[in-house]
């Protein structure tokens, strides 16, 4: 069965939430897109041979911006 990413996204979010129990939750929006911008444009580059024209296409970014990315998660 094929579920589709956002249902794997729903998933992890209510994991967690039950993980944290009573603590409180803060910055959820800053920390699930670092937990997944990393990984996404590092496959992307893997998939690209690390051509920055053909992986920013594939993202929708310009090149400037994803070599911020690059640079920002220390990805060659």
């Amino acid at each position: 069965m094929n579920e589709s990413l956002s249902v794997h996204v729903a998933r992890a979010v209510d994991q967690y939430f039950a993980d944290l129990g009573k603590e409180r939750a803060e910055g959820i929006y800053d920390m699930i897109l670092a937990e997944v911008e990393r990984p996404m444009i590092e496959v992307v580059m893997k998939r690209t041979r690390n051509n920055l024209s053909k992986a920013s296409r594939y993202l929708g970014l310009n090149r400037a911006t994803l070599r911020s990315k690059l640079k920002q998660y220390g990805i060659a």
